[in-house]
């Protein structure tokens, strides 16, 4: 017990020696509050960050129309929200989860499995529009906030923030730690309901249909009710409640009745290229699940149903190597992989796979070719940095390793 009140007066003394030169107001409410990441500090943390995300998440899809759409819709709302200054951008990636997210810098994104499900633009720009109110009322940097001055005070006490320099030196790769790879920030319930709040604000102030959110999340609790492990990291960096869910209607009459361009034959025409694949998505999502259990020859058998639907498809076919791998058939996981960079050439996340696999195979040579490309296309990566040096001391490069570990 006596730890912890060290503890929390600790953390006290930190936020105390922060609050002099942290505080700001925060676009949304107006009040001030504590905060040690700027509005440049969100952007480069989203540069760090995203381009890692999105290649996990198989890049973003390869349909221009389809990023069009999204973009317009996203821009309608960006026009009414509190910090139209900042670099937004909207894209649809490859992933077959179910999820959408956004990075402190305006950076947002929705995954094909999350996509598909929708059923109308308004329910879309319901969904964007939640991710905007996470960027304006800046919820990610304020947990970057409590991240850096909870770990400054855990490690030396209040007195470690008199080291402001270090504090700031240190803050966007705190925030990269935090947001990188699947790691994104994991809201609290109370800035979900405010993201809600605002992003229906958004929403209306665009010209669609408030009863869009309605929709977006009464769907999000039936997909979650269907497909628990499908929907499982958006409940966990989005945490859903009934509660939630009720106060959205209840605030459907705030608005005026003037407000109802819900825009569901836009929308599927809009989204039928994406729609059409719909079946072989969800395919690759339960083989997705499969491997997540360690059931790698379910998850082979379900990835090859899949691209029988959508014969080259990038992310179906990085399942299927990853299935493989996991049964230990490397020579069949390599040909995966290297059908899934011939399919999608520019996007790196084939590349990591191949430059691994193609290592557990001897075949030195082509795993570094690979790695280097892969450590080219995201050159602050970490991960692609180590499969870069991995390749290079493996194949008996030892000075080039250790010159990549710098």
């Amino acid at each position: 017990m006596k730890v912890m009140r060290g503890l929390v007066s600790a953390v006290g003394a930190a936020a105390l020696a922060a609050a002099g030169f942290g505080c700001a107001t925060n676009p949304v409410t107006g009040r001030s509050e504590l905060m040690l990441v700027s509005q440049s500090d969100e952007i480069a943390i989203d540069r760090q960050a995203s381009p890692a995300q999105f290649s996990a998440d198989y890049g973003e899809v390869q349909d221009a129309a389809l990023n069009a759409y999204v973009t317009e819709v996203g821009r309608k709302l960006v026009r009414h929200c509190h910090r139209p200054q900042m670099p937004y951008s909207f894209r649809v990636v490859n992933a077959v989860y179910a999820n959408a997210y956004a990075f402190p810098g305006g950076t947002i994104a929705i995954t094909r499995g999350l996509l598909v499900e929708l059923r109308s633009e308004a329910e879309l720009a319901a969904l964007l529009g939640h991710e905007l109110a996470h960027v304006n009322a800046r919820h990610t940097a304020r947990q970057i906030t409590r991240s850096t001055l909870f770990s400054a005070a855990l490690g030396a006490g209040g007195a470690a923030l008199q080291a402001r320099d270090s504090v700031y030196t240190d803050l966007v790769m705190t925030g990269g730690q935090i947001l990188g790879g699947a790691g994104l920030a994991r809201y609290s319930r109370e800035q979900e309901r405010e993201a809600d709040a605002v992003g229906m604000d958004y929403l209306v102030a665009a010209g669609y249909d408030p009863r869009g959110m309605v929709g977006l999340m009464e769907l999000l609790t039936q997909l979650g009710g269907r497909e628990p492990m499908w929907v499982e990291r958006l409940f966990a960096s989005h945490p859903m409640s009934a509660d939630r869910l009720k106060a959205a209607a209840a605030r459907v009459a705030v608005y005026p009745a003037s407000a109802r361009t819900a825009n569901e034959d836009r929308f599927l025409e809009r989204t039928a290229a994406v729609r059409a694949i719909a079946p072989a998505i969800r395919i690759f999502a339960r083989a997705e699940q499969a491997r997540a259990r360690g059931d790698h020859a379910e998850g082979v058998r379900l990835a090859r149903e899949g691209l029988a639907l959508a014969p080259n498809d990038y992310a179906g076919l990085l399942i299927l190597s990853a299935c493989q791998n996991g049964l230990r058939q490397p020579v069949a996981a390599l040909a995966a992989a290297r059908q899934a960079a011939a399919a999608y050439p520019r996007e790196p996340n084939a590349q990591g796979v191949i430059a691994l696999t193609a290592l557990a195979l001897g075949r030195h040579e082509e795993a570094l070719a690979a790695a280097n490309a892969c450590e080219r296309a995201l050159p602050s990566d970490p991960q692609a940095r180590f499969i870069r040096g991995y390749c290079l001391e493996q194949s008996g490069n030892t000075a080039g390793a250790e010159k990549n570990k710098r």
